[in-house]
């Protein structure tokens, strides 16, 4: 790279983002408001690429000034449920890399941030406060971490390893943050590359197929290898038209990441596929005209359906570069838009992502436990939703299938089970044949028990509602948030359970309002004092999904409530 390709990356933030920059903060004409623009606009214009915003709003998302703690911007792209990260670095030889100093400086900051401990930020972060926290409590959000800078190096190995360290400590329990390095190459390769626009990529077919009317498309297998391939060149470009695009750690992906591991052979079997658009597609010489195997050139390519399938095998790849998956191949189709055109190309996109997914919920509804226990409760007008619905009847005698799970989970003392439930409740009903869903609904569970617990959980659950707002501070709100279901594992722990199954017990004398509320009293503050003495610097939203450290606050906990 050269000073060329510097000024080239100069003139596009000046001209595009640099107009929208506040620099209030700044004296202009001071030696350091040049500065100041170009590092601020860096920070911007990553956002710009990354996540496909406007300008104004890529600009709006600066937070540097004085304590930034490290992080100059914060955007939050709610569609996509993403928070990206920034911490930008002018370098105007345009050599080098940034130092490892301002890196653990960065590092410290989305530890902070992630903890909630907003008094450590400026006020441009403490004013979104509420914007950041509430995000962070989305299960589904990813962060993304972007060090952005125009040195032409790589980074150092111990700025390397201070970023793998932090994303050991944040992805404990799941996968919610990545980090991505934005040098002067990929700036450069930026400046003529829109993050929407189409690729192009030669693809090997097996058992190809063909249909040429009305629109032509051609369809067969394609190897895992390949697809991580195209996945490791582009990137989110590939899936830029999916409606999900790519979502992380989701109960899904997790599936497909497991069948990788234990089964790739099988995994055409298992797996829907992926189904693409381009505006031309054509088949190469090569192969011949045999279907066992055909090489196909399709132009300007889009994934609109399966973004989940690619980005999941792309970064198992990356992660296990030396996984065998000769023989992993996922069901593909590629429909040409040559006759059809955009037009034609977002219908595909939007009828392919809006047919309903079969969750696992939905095998629930068969398990003839489950229509045992609503039928024993409809004796005594007791209405058990065991069904997904949209319209599910609200009132004092009816309960869903997310209610019943939640309630016997926490009732049933393992904390690997409340783990699940907080992080992946789907989980819990990946397969009825097994556990965990066999320790929760097995024919020794009566519809009296299940009812039981259930008003157990909402006596719980009213007694944690109501001691929130005596605890203001942003950190200690949110482990009453991310903690609810552990407090309630807590309570239940002190209540005499086993008795739930006998119709003689007084359930109404010995499990009353203010008995729950007197042991949620005792148990929140107990746990927020804990966390504060023996986990100070833990990050709330990653903590409550750790199986171990949970086990070690509820045994704690539950000693001292004793």
């Amino acid at each position: 790279m050269s000073i060329i390709h510097l000024n080239q990356i100069k003139r596009r933030i000046e001209t595009e983002i640099a107009p929208h920059v506040d620099m209030s903060d700044q004296k202009p004409g001071s030696k350091t408001f040049n500065d100041m623009l170009l590092s601020r606009g860096l920070a911007a214009y990553s956002i710009y690429h990354l996540a496909g915003c406007e300008p104004k709003d890529a600009a709006t998302s600066i937070v540097d000034g004085g304590d930034d703690n490290g992080i100059d911007a914060v955007y939050l792209d709610e569609s996509e449920s993403k928070l990206y990260l920034v911490q930008s670095k002018w370098i105007h030889d345009g050599r080098g890399e940034p130092d490892n100093s301002s890196v653990k400086k960065f590092i410290a900051g989305i530890h902070d941030l992630l903890s909630l401990n907003f008094d450590r930020f400026n006020k441009k972060i403490i004013d979104r406060q509420d914007e950041i926290s509430n995000a962070l409590s989305n299960a589904g959000l990813q962060i993304l971490a972007i060090l952005v800078h125009t040195g032409n190096s790589e980074l150092s190995k111990h700025s390397e390893r201070d970023f793998k360290d932090l994303l050991s400590e944040v992805n404990d329990a799941s996968e919610i943050l990545s980090w991505m390095p934005l040098n002067q190459g990929l700036l450069h390769k930026s400046l003529t590359e829109d993050l929407n626009s189409p690729i192009s990529a030669d693809i090997a077919i097996r058992y190809w197929g063909k249909v040429e009317e009305p629109r032509y498309a051609i369809y067969g297998q394609v190897s895992a290898i390949d697809l991580a391939k195209i996945w490791h060149e582009h990137k989110d470009r590939v899936v830029a038209k999916n409606l999900r695009g790519a979502l992380g750690d989701t109960d899904v992906n997790t599936e497909i990441r497991e069948s990788l591991e234990k089964r790739p052979e099988l995994f055409w079997y298992f797996n829907n596929g992926v189904t693409a658009t381009a505006s031309a597609v054509e088949k190469l010489a090569i192969g011949g005209g045999k279907h066992d195997l055909g090489y196909f050139h399709c132009e300007g390519m889009h994934i609109v359906n399966g973004a989940q399938t690619v980005s999941t095998i792309g970064k198992y790849l990356e992660k296990n570069p030396t996984a065998d998956l000769s023989d992993c191949f996922v069901q593909f189709r590629v429909v040409s838009l040559q006759d059809g055109g955009e037009e034609f190309g977002d219908e595909v996109t939007k009828t392919n992502n809006r047919q309903n997914k079969i969750e696992s919920r939905d095998f629930v509804s068969q398990d003839p436990e489950q229509k045992r226990i609503r039928n024993e409760l409809l004796i005594d007008d007791i209405h058990y939703q065991i069904m997904r619905s949209d319209d599910l009847p609200r009132g004092e005698n009816v309960f869903d299938l997310q209610d019943s799970t939640t309630a016997l989970a926490c009732a049933s003392g393992e904390i690997a089970l409340v783990v699940t439930l907080k992080s992946q409740i789907g989980k819990l009903w990946e397969d009825i044949t097994k556990r965990p869903y066999k320790a929760l609904f097995n024919p020794s569970v009566s519809g009296l028990y299940v009812w039981r617990c259930i008003q157990t959980q909402r006596l719980i659950d009213a007694a944690i509602d109501k001691e929130r707002p005596r605890y203001k501070k942003p950190r200690e709100a949110k482990i009453l948030t991310y903690g609810n279901r552990l407090i309630a594992s807590i309570v239940f722990g002190k209540l005499p359970v086993g008795k739930f199954s006998d119709p003689a017990f007084d359930f109404s004398k010995n499990i009353s309002t203010e008995k729950i509320a007197e042991l949620a009293n005792f148990a929140i503050p107990l746990t927020v004092t804990h966390l504060a003495r023996f986990f100070g610097n833990a990050m709330i939203p990653t903590f409550f999904k750790n199986q171990t450290k949970c086990r070690g606050v509820y045994d704690a906990v539950s000693r001292q409530l004793d």
